[in-house]
């Protein structure tokens, strides 16, 4: 890989010069079905995803971005899955593919935190990166990981364990410079994306380094909002945004294109037959021109790439010198993610700014 510096990153839009783009299972994972629609229909699945990832590569690279790609150290199969179930008290018995590196590890200054969520397939996903941070903190990075929870113990909701576990997302976070700015976590009141507890390790972590800054919001922050450039952020809502960045030019974009009913029926339903067969055969479901999403990724505070294209917000951020580059993700809503999910960048340059007070 020939990193050959530690990780340094304050913000989501300082100048991009390293960053890890992810990557879905192989295309032959489920060669072993013996079912050849759910077989063929999620290799088509897979090597589009690929192809698109490439393509994003491509882009970074082009703007001078190193780009980093994790390894996939298991495979699927029918024996595989066998030993999952008898070995691990897995409620799902595949390891979960290191796709969305966002939502797993959160790197602010020169500290990389890897967190857990609770599902137990991913539970070993940051495994897939274990060689990029060992060789970022071989250059003197700080590396630090989450106390694991307890793998035989299964639960819906986040806030049925509310102090009982440390577990959260690290896609409830965005860097803007001293501060750092979150979603609400799984209460009762909130039904976010991990618990008080997972949000106050981090808390620990970095008291000595930033503010922490609550969003009137729960789940992954960065679709909801995307800090631009200093000065100028664009949501789905204004409800979304805190109290502190008001002053803040807001672009509100429009909505998505609505969804066909069963669709959203069957939208979590990842790898069931069912699922792949109506979202190839029934309702393509790729993600083209038509629809935008504010799960936008930064190269620098003169450009970012978008996946989709909207008219109204492309024409405000050019007037503030910003430079959109359209990326197409066809399957954005089969993997429920779009370009910050997955990717994560690990050093931007720059250092600390106050961009609130």
């Amino acid at each position: 890989m020939n990193l050959n510096s530690k990780v340094n990153i304050f913000s989501e839009f300082q100048k991009l010069e390293e960053v890890i783009v992810g990557r879905a299972y192989p295309p032959n994972s489920f060669d072993y079905s013996n079912d050849p629609d759910l077989k063929s229909g999620l290799k088509q699945i897979l090597e589009e995803t690929e192809e698109d990832l490439l393509t994003l590569v491509k882009i970074l690279e082009d703007e001078g971005v190193k780009v980093i790609r994790p390894k996939i150290d298991f495979e699927l199969g029918m024996d595989n899955k066998e030993n999952w179930v008898k070995t691990q008290k897995f409620s799902y018995p595949f390891p979960n593919h290191p796709l969305m590196p966002r939502d797993t590890v959160l790197i602010y200054g020169d500290t990389i935190a890897e967190t857990y969520t609770k599902s137990n397939s991913r539970f070993f996903e940051n495994w897939s990166y274990y060689e990029i941070f060992k060789e970022y903190f071989d250059n003197g990075s700080n590396w630090l990981t989450m106390p694991p929870p307890p793998l035989e113990e299964n639960f819906s909701k986040y806030s049925e364990i509310q102090n009982k576990w440390l577990v959260y997302h690290a896609a409830n976070f965005i860097k803007c410079g001293k501060h750092i700015i979150h979603s609400n976590p799984g209460n009762s009141s909130w039904n976010g994306k991990g618990t008080d507890s997972g949000l106050n390790w981090f808390k620990r972590i970095f008291k000595d380094e930033c503010e922490f800054i609550a969003a009137p919001c729960a789940g992954h922050i960065d679709g909801k909002m995307a800090l631009i450039k200093p000065g100028v952020l664009v949501t789905w809502d204004k409800e979304f945004i805190p109290k502190e960045l008001e002053n803040w030019e807001i672009i509100v974009a429009d909505s998505p294109a609505p969804f066909p009913d069963h669709f959203m029926k069957m939208k979590k339903r990842r790898f069931y037959k069912s699922f792949v067969q109506e979202w190839l055969k029934d309702w393509i479901g790729y993600v083209d021109e038509t629809v935008f999403d504010v799960n936008m990724f930064s190269i620098s505070e003169e450009k970012v790439i978008t996946v989709g294209y909207n008219k109204d917000v492309y024409a405000k951020l050019k007037n503030n010198g910003v430079e959109c580059i359209p990326w197409s993700f066809r399957h954005q809503y089969f993997w429920d993610g779009a370009i910050h999910c997955l990717t994560l960048d690990t050093k931007r340059t720059g250092s600390k700014e106050n961009y609130i007070d």
